[in-house]
Parts: C-alpha cells; structure tokens; sequence
C-alpha cells in the first residue's frame, strides 16, 4: 500500500444520507469536469443486491444474489447499508491511483468513506453533502419515482405505492435516525473523516422544482467542487501533499456546521426574495 501512495491518481468519496442526490452531483462534477477540459474521471463499479431502478446509471450493477457479484472476494470491498450489501473491486481504486486517473463513488455510510482514506490516504479526497432531510412521505415519493419511467402526481403517488414501497421507505427513514450521529462525527473528524462540505440546494424542493436562485448556487458549487478535485490532482502529479495545504483544510467552524441543516441557506434564499419586493 505504501507505493500506491506515491501514485498520482485519486479516489473521490461523495457521502451523504439515502436520497441526498449523491449519484447525481457526482455525476454534474464529471460533465464540470469533462467541460474544463479534463477527461481523467470514472466511476467505480459497485454491485448492490436489488431490483434496478429506472434512474441506476450504468455503474450500478443489481444483482439477485451474493453469488452474482463478479468480483474475487479477495479483492472485495463490502459494507452493509443496513440489510442491503454493497460491493466494490479494490482493484478499481487502485488501478485508477497506479494509471493517474480520478475514480469517483456514492455511499450512505460514513464508515466505508473512513475506510477508504485510511488506505489510500493522500491519493483520497472525502467529499460530505450537506443535506434537508426528507420526512418518510418525500422518502415514499421518491421510491415511487426510482421505480417509474415517468413522473406522476404526488397525491396518485401515495395512492399507487404498493406496501414494499411503504415498507422501504418507513425502513430507510428509521436507518436515517440510527446514522445521523455517525454523519455528524464524520464531518467533525478532522483525521477520518470529511475533506469538503458541498451542498445540494436542490434538496430544498426534491429536486421537482427549477428555482433561478438555488440553481446559480449550484452551479457555483458544482464549480467550485470541480476545480478543487482538479487542483488536488494536480498537486498529487508534482508528488506534493495537498493535506497539508491550510487552503484545502476545512475549519474548526466549518466542521461545527449542522450536516444535517439548509437553515441557513434557506434564511439567505428569503432574505433574496425579501430584497426583490
């Protein structure tokens, strides 16, 4: 492991709660970076045993069974979302590290971002999502949503829902309760834990709603975002630490910030709209 830490390439984490739009900012951060000019990105395979979503990119492989995961269990590196196992190939990682690639990954759990950095360390940036929580209604929705090929209205949405639904979500929101001291304690953790605090405003109105204000903010934040990934990459191929850069440090105030709280965003949105009258 120690030689794979004098590589150049990167392996970027993207953590937040289930249904925070994790998949889909890591994916704007690829087009961002795609259209700066940068072509180094992947995503990491990770297998799930579950149905297929109508929204699962191609990434995601679902699967019936343990015994379908094609990957050589000593090359494995698995945790359990609750009930649910996910499975990713170490060698994915490593291989982007060893060629001087970027391999981007989606989890829920804070733990398995912990993990990674503890292997891979300077070849590692842990991105946390500051997210508004979605109550066990918006979580039904969603299901209802991943599941169909269109949108439909929200009232029908509650009405069609088959009880697997209702059970998934009444479950995932209960999960939500169990790990929200464990979000808090990763963006806290200055060793382990979160590199960079994004957000994803669009949470704000489940990602439903276009709204001017909220869309230039993340777009700023996609950028943002972006530009950090390509200067820490940068760093790696001159073999200099960016850890230790103070300008790539979250602070002690930062690290305070609620991980699971948009009030203040949503005070400055209305403050905007105060201001527009």
């Amino acid at each position: 492991m120690n030689n794979l830490n004098k590589k150049r390439g990167l392996v970027v984490s993207f953590c937040a709660p289930s249904q925070s739009g994790k998949d889909w900012l890591m994916a704007e951060i690829y087009k961002k970076m795609e259209a700066m000019g940068f072509n180094k990105c992947r995503f990491a395979t990770v297998y799930k045993i579950r149905d297929r979503r109508q929204t699962d990119p191609e990434y995601i492989k679902c699967v019936n069974d343990e015994k379908e995961i094609d990957i050589d269990k000593k090359f494995q590196l698995r945790y359990y979302y609750g009930d649910s196992l996910i499975v990713y190939d170490r060698r994915q990682f490593e291989e982007a590290i060893k060629n001087g690639k970027i391999i981007f990954f989606a989890s829920c759990d804070p733990s398995f971002c912990e993990l990674i950095k503890s292997m891979y360390k300077e070849n590692s940036f842990n991105v946390y999502i500051r997210t508004k929580p979605k109550n066990e209604n918006q979580l039904l929705a969603e299901e209802i949503n991943r599941k169909s090929s269109f949108k439909i209205n929200l009232a029908h949405r509650f009405y069609e829902a088959d009880e697997k639904l209702k059970i998934i979500s009444m479950q995932r929101n209960s999960l939500f309760e169990k790990m929200k001291q464990l979000y808090i304690e990763y963006v806290k953790d200055k060793e382990k834990g979160a590199d960079y605090i994004a957000i994803n405003y669009f949470n704000f109105f489940g990602g439903d709603i276009w709204n001017t204000w909220f869309e230039h903010r993340q777009q700023d934040e996609i950028l943002r975002l972006a530009t950090k990934i390509e200067n820490i990459y940068q760093f790696l191929q001159i073999n200099s630490s960016w850890r230790s850069n103070p300008n790539y440090q979250l602070t002690d105030e930062e690290r305070l910030v609620d991980p699971l709280n948009l009030v203040e965003e949503w005070e400055k949105y209305l403050e905007t709209k105060e201001l527009e009258k």
